[in-house]
C-alpha cells in the first residue's frame, strides 16, 4: 500500500493501539450529501457519493462497496441526497512524503483510509 509503517504494520494490534493511542491522527470530514453517482468511473460496482464539506465551498468524493446484497438494501435509505454525514479517516504516512492527497489537502504523505461514516438521515444517526 505504500505505507511506512513505522507506528505498526497495517490493521495488525499495534496498528491500531497507535490510533488509539493517538500516534496516528485521524481525520473528521463533516459535510452534506450533494450527489450520489450509480455509475463510479474509479470503482466497478461501486457507488460514489459526493459531499459538500460544512462551512467550505469543498466538496469531496467518497466510494462506497457494499459487500452483499443485504447491505446494499440495508443502506440505502442513508446514502441520499440531503442527508447529513461524518467520515472518519486514518490519516497513515506514505514512504513517499510529498505525495499530495484530494480530501486531507493541507497534510502531505498521508494516506486516507476510511474508518468510520456516520449518517443522520430523517431523525436518526446510524453508524455505518
Amino acid at each position: 500500500m505504500g505505507l511506512k509503517g513505522d507506528n505498526g504494520l497495517y490493521a495488525t494490534a499495534e496498528w491500531w493501539g497507535n490510533i488509539e493511542n493517538g500516534n496516528i491522527e485521524n481525520y473528521y470530514v463533516r459535510g452534506l450529501i450533494v450527489e450520489i453517482n450509480e455509475e463510479n468511473p474509479f470503482i466497478d460496482g461501486s457507488t460514489m457519493i459526493t459531499i459538500k464539506v460544512n462551512g467550505t465551498d469543498k466538496e469531496i468524493f467518497q466510494d462506497i462497496v457494499f459487500t452483499s446484497e443485504r447491505e446494499k438494501i440495508i443502506s440505502e435509505e442513508l446514502y441520499k441526497t440531503g442527508n447529513e454525514i461524518v467520515s472518519i479517516y486514518i490519516l497513515d504516512k506514505l514512504k513517499e512524503d510529498d505525495v499530495w492527497n484530494w480530501v486531507v489537502e493541507e497534510k502531505l504523505g498521508v494516506s486516507r483510509l476510511l474508518n468510520r461514516v456516520y449518517i443522520k438521515g430523517r431523525g436518526k444517526i446510524i453508524l455505518y
